[in-house]
């Protein structure tokens, strides 16, 4: 985890403003914050896409092998759907 305090903050004119250091500290924790969701988001989509087209909700116990086999092979059937787009050629009409 980051350790960045609370920012200072300073009122101006009514406003309250950050102050020096701790508003580039908070800049670059809120920057890092939005690297790590946008990565999240990718990463969680793709398990949203085989739990609701695959059924991948539960988890059937009937071997560790079979259930590794099952999730590589649908997260490989995930890759292929969610990039259909890019591996079919255009039409033109």
């Amino acid at each position: 985890m980051i350790d960045c305090p609370v920012p200072t903050l300073v009122l101006v004119n009514g406003l309250s403003r950050m102050r020096g250091d701790s508003h580039v500290r908070f800049l670059v924790a809120r920057r890092k914050n939005r690297n790590k969701s946008k990565i999240r988001a990718r990463v969680e989509h793709v398990f949203a896409v085989v739990k609701r087209l695959w059924d991948f909700t539960k988890v059937r116990y009937r071997g560790l092998a079979k259930n590794v086999n099952r999730a590589f092979v649908s997260l490989a059937l995930a890759n292929l759907y969610l990039s259909r787009g890019r591996l079919t050629p255009q039409v033109r009409p």
